[in-house]
């Protein structure tokens, strides 16, 4: 137990030394260019919804301020809401097998990767320093309590799992597709993105579709958490994110063991 809890230390730290390895290495004019186009893609959809909307008024059943609020977080937090590790790109470019010679489970190595390669430079480099402008600005993004909050946590804990087990799923499709990576990733994003809350909340759609699309496991990925933190219920909807997870985690499981064995990478 303290052996893999070491060698799990012990990853997390080299991860975190290659990304700030990267950062010394790496053009200032990138770096910038990393964090201007999603703060303006950011800005501009909150001056958008801002702008069709009268503040303080309820619209399509959401309060414009929640609204902003919602389409901020959603940005703030949108590789945590459409979580995409290695194990496709990998595949491609025939790096795989370094995953099948380490000490650690693949599910353990991907996770790792993706939080030090991934989130933190994208928390570094465009959340914390839009938070920081948005604040500045006076846009409003505390949560609407402190218990919608502690919710809001817990089921942003299970939307990342959800969306991780849905990655392993489409990973599993790309191994069985094996030239089509490329495609399988596409799909896969715009699925995500359009299903999940994430480009549109469902509050600002027809009641009956967005009571539909509430049933799918795409929609316990975005939009259940960030409704929790603009004030929405937290007692029923909880529950099919955890249905969601658990049938996920079966499903993604049984799809990338079979697909192991049919497994390309190279001709190898």
């Amino acid at each position: 137990m303290r052996g893999k809890i070491r060698r799990t230390m012990s990853m997390t730290y080299n991860m975190i030394t290659m990304y700030l390895k990267t950062i010394g290495d790496t053009n200032a004019l990138v770096v910038f260019v990393s964090f201007i186009i999603p703060f303006l893609v950011t800005l501009f959809e909150l001056l958008f919804w801002g702008a069709i909307t009268e503040n303080g008024v309820y619209y399509m059943g959401i309060r414009s301020s929640d609204l902003v609020k919602y389409i901020l977080l959603a940005n703030l937090f949108q590789q945590q809401f459409n979580v995409y590790t290695p194990a496709t790109a990998a595949l491609w470019e025939g790096s795989i097998i370094r995953y099948y010679t380490r000490p650690v489970s693949i599910i353990q190595q991907l996770v790792y990767e993706m939080i030090g390669k991934l989130w933190i430079p994208k928390w570094l480099m465009f959340s914390i320093p839009t938070v920081l402008i948005i604040a500045i600005c006076g846009f409003e993004f505390l949560p609407y309590d402190f218990i919608h909050f502690i919710f809001f946590l817990i089921r942003m804990l299970m939307a990342i799992i959800i969306g991780f087990e849905i990655d392993i799923a489409f990973s599993s499709i790309a191994i069985r597709l094996k030239n089509g990576c490329w495609a399988a990733v596409q799909i896969r994003n715009a699925i995500i993105i359009v299903l999940s809350g994430q480009l549109v909340p469902f509050q600002v759609l027809p009641d009956k579709l967005a009571g539909f699309l509430m049933l799918l496991p795409f929609a316990s990925i975005a939009n259940a958490p960030l409704s929790i933190y603009v004030g929405g219920d937290y007692t029923v909807r909880i529950l099919l994110q955890c249905f969601w997870a658990i049938v996920l985690g079966f499903v993604s499981y049984i799809m990338f063991t079979k697909a192991e064995e049919e497994m390309v990478s190279f001709g190898g």
